[in-house]
């Protein structure tokens, strides 16, 4: 398609919203992105579909350490995710110390959820209008 109309792959995919979507795909994630039309990729086995996603999510946003719904739940609530080992001390006392590691890797997905959050809102250029409209409506619209 992109060969016909001049338009690269990703232009296709924003112009035709709706109408295809994209196969998650769990083993191949270097694998160009593959679509399928909206009648196919919503019929068949939904929970199986449901399930795949949520692996999905996990192997994108989630880490050993952390799981994608911790690392959300942080980033909704505007802290940085740490990821802490327990260490006993010589007098049996247990300590909490910071993984480094851990921290930095479950970080760089919380990063990604943020950069993805940020994409959405601007793909639609009516949504952010939208969305700040909602939220004063909701949020401030009472004066105390």
């Amino acid at each position: 398609m992109a060969e016909l109309t001049g338009l690269s792959e990703e232009e296709i995919a924003v112009q035709l919203k709706g109408v295809i979507f994209r196969v998650l795909e769990l083993y191949h994630t270097d694998a160009p992105p593959r679509y399928v039309t909206a009648d196919e990729y919503l019929s068949g086995n939904v929970h199986e579909k449901l399930r795949t996603a949520e692996l999905a999510a996990y192997a994108t946003y989630g880490t050993d350490r952390a799981n994608a719904y911790k690392i959300f739940e942080d980033t909704l609530n505007l802290r940085d995710v740490r990821i802490y080992d327990t260490k006993t001390e010589p007098d049996g006392k247990e300590i909490r110390v910071l993984n480094i590691n851990a921290t930095q890797l479950a970080q760089q997905k919380q990063q990604l959820i943020k950069d993805a959050f940020k994409d959405w809102i601007v793909r639609d250029a009516d949504r952010p209008h939208t969305l700040m409209k909602l939220y004063n409506e909701r949020f401030n619209s009472v004066r105390r």
